[in-house]
């Protein structure tokens, strides 16, 4: 049998596609350590029940079927003022509540609560294709309700809670852009995705 021998720009090629060995999910009572930014959703005057979508947009986020401030409750740990939900006061929640980054990310954390005794699933896409899942407990009481993901990149974040009311409220979002390759990074990466259709568009020699 004989040995293909790979090209180096083609290996490169393949470590930058690779990207983190795991992607990992996180519920803890703390967030991100040095996320580049946390938004509080207080840079916007938000009405009761508003529909939330686009207020937030210069801050990097975009919402689905989110409303602003239904439940006010101060007792919510790692919550003040103005927070985000998938329903509105007095109206049954959208399950389709969903967040959306302007610009990839590499990591993302949030403070959220839930009726009590329910489990809530997070699903990371990248340009509409799933990337990773993750299910947790959620409640409306203690400090461990951060939840997040880190060395993974995406640009949405779906959640739902099989809670009966399937009600969720967020406050304090923080994330970390993911990375930009650098301009050489890019062309190796293309050089390498090239050789590697070449390899296999390449016909056999026929056995002699």
């Amino acid at each position: 049998m004989k040995l293909r021998l790979v090209p180096p720009a083609l290996l490169a090629a393949l470590a930058l596609l690779s990207g983190p060995a795991r992607a990992e999910f996180f519920n803890a009572d703390t967030g991100l350590t040095t996320p580049d930014l946390t938004v509080d959703f207080e840079s916007v005057a938000l009405r009761a029940s508003e529909v939330v979508s686009d207020q937030f947009v210069n801050l990097g986020l975009k919402f689905d079927s989110a409303f602003a401030n239904a439940d006010m409750n101060p007792a919510f740990v790692h919550f003040s003022g103005n927070r985000v939900s998938n329903f509105r006061s007095n109206v049954g929640a959208s399950t389709g509540f969903a967040i959306h980054f302007v610009k990839p990310v590499s990591a993302a954390a949030f403070a959220m609560v839930t009726a009590d005794n329910g489990v809530s699933t997070f699903d990371a896409y990248f340009h509409g294709g799933w990337v990773e899942s993750a299910a947790a407990p959620s409640s409306l009481t203690g400090s461990t309700n951060i939840y997040g993901f880190r060395d993974i990149v995406f640009d949405e974040l779906r959640i739902h809670t099989n809670t009966t009311d399937h009600a969720l409220l967020i406050d304090n979002l923080q994330f970390i852009n993911a990375p930009v390759p650098e301009p050489a990074s890019a062309g190796l990466l293309l050089a390498g995705l090239g050789l590697l259709m070449g390899l296999k568009r390449r016909p056999r020699a026929e056995p002699r």
